[in-house]
């Protein structure tokens, strides 16, 4: 199995986990981590790739993308749901620019 996660980096103080699960998606944070909770559900983590830096160079494009087509995304959505999508993105960013998030992608063999 392969999947990759969004996670709050190790070693957090207790401010920047809160931001930190603040600015990623639900359930952003994970007791014991991804490497435990495999292990614990029957599989056997292979190997874990950190794309955290490709992750922040897709939220910028995305940010980008959205600025560049503001006026036809928020006829679609609505002036508010856009500002919000782009305060998430922009939260996000802020995070991973932080060093609060990582993006990982995890392969596991069933065992």
């Amino acid at each position: 199995m392969a999947f990759s996660v969004i996670a709050p980096a190790p070693s957090l103080s207790a401010s920047e986990l809160e931001i930190a699960i603040a600015s990623g998606p639900a359930f952003v944070d994970v007791s014991g981590g991804y490497d435990l909770m495999l292990r614990q559900s029957g599989w056997q983590p292979l190997t874990t790739f950190d794309v955290t830096a490709e992750f922040a160079q897709s939220l910028r494009t995305s940010i980008e993308g959205m600025t560049a087509r503001t006026d036809a995304i928020t006829e679609v959505v609505g002036a508010a749901e856009f500002a919000e999508r782009m305060k998430r993105r922009q939260d996000t960013l802020a995070a991973v620019d932080r060093a609060l998030l990582k993006r990982e992608i995890f392969v596991a063999l069933a065992v």
